[in-house]
C-alpha cells in the first residue's frame, strides 16, 4: 500500500461524500452532467510516455482490492496491455 493508494481512496470517497464534484460541464448547454459512477484515472509512466488507465467503480473498492487494481493496471500499462475502455474516460484524475 503506497501513500498513492491513499490518495486515490480518500479522493474516490469525496466524489462519493460530494457528488457535485463528480461532474462534467457541458459548455454548450451551460449546464453540469452529474456522474452516476466514480470512476478514478490514474496516472502511469510508460516508455511511450503518460497514460491514465481508470480505476472504475473505486468508491467502492477496499483499500487492499484497490491496490491489487492499481497494480494490474499500472503493470499492463507498462506493457501496453490496455484495451481503449481501460483509459478513454473516467470521472477524476490523479498524477
Amino acid at each position: 500500500v503506497s501513500v498513492n493508494d491513499f490518495i486515490i481512496r480518500s479522493s474516490a470517497l469525496a466524489l462519493r461524500d460530494v457528488p457535485e464534484v463528480n461532474g462534467t460541464y457541458d459548455a454548450h448547454s451551460d449546464t453540469v452532467r452529474l456522474n452516476d459512477s466514480i470512476d478514478v484515472s490514474v496516472a502511469v509512466a510508460t516508455p511511450t510516455g503518460l497514460i491514465t488507465p481508470i480505476i472504475f467503480q473505486s468508491d467502492q473498492l477496499g483499500l487492499s482490492a484497490l491496490t491489487a487494481t492499481i497494480r494490474d493496471l499500472a503493470t499492463r500499462a507498462r506493457d501496453g496491455k490496455l484495451a481503449p475502455h481501460e483509459y478513454q474516460g473516467g470521472t477524476f484524475s490523479v498524477s
